[in-house]
């Protein structure tokens, strides 16, 4: 019995992750992509690689 109830939830662990993956193609599709805003301009990144790459200030400071 257990293992029907095991067999069934995963089934529908596998529906669940098809219909993620589908719904995430469909929004990549229309243009839209998911995830955290980037909090830095690519301008500021550069900089900060580069002042962490001359180990003249620390990360905090930087």
């Amino acid at each position: 019995m257990f293992n029907i109830f095991a067999s069934l939830a995963e089934f529908e662990r596998d529906l669940i992750r098809e219909r993620t993956n589908a719904g995430l193609q469909a929004a990549r599709a229309r243009g839209r992509t998911g995830g955290r805003p980037a909090s830095l301009s690519p301008d500021k990144l550069h900089t900060a690689k580069r002042l962490y790459e001359q180990r003249d200030m620390t990360v905090t400071q930087i």
